[in-house]
């Protein structure tokens, strides 16, 4: 669909699709600490977000020894404006 479309839900969708984005937003509203948990195979650290703030220069220096690759963010949260 070309950018700028819409959208016709059913009722119920409409609904659903309101419950999930005032869901999000509540959820979004608190802090979350994230944890050494990840049920992944291989061995990694999380890194403080103020250590990575100004890029991955800093973050180097920071963490010399971490291996060159690529890195993501877990979690983004977005302010939704009503």
């Amino acid at each position: 669909m070309p950018c700028g479309a819409s959208y016709r839900f059913s009722e119920k969708a409409a609904s659903q699709v309101a419950e999930a984005i005032d869901d999000y937003v509540r959820m979004n509203k608190k802090t979350w600490l994230l944890q050494n948990h990840l049920p992944i195979d291989m061995p990694y650290d999380l890194v403080p977000r103020e250590d990575t703030s100004n890029g991955l220069e800093k973050f180097h220096e920071l963490h010399p020894d971490a291996a060159a690759g690529p890195s993501f963010p877990l979690s983004v949260s977005v302010p939704i404006r009503a």
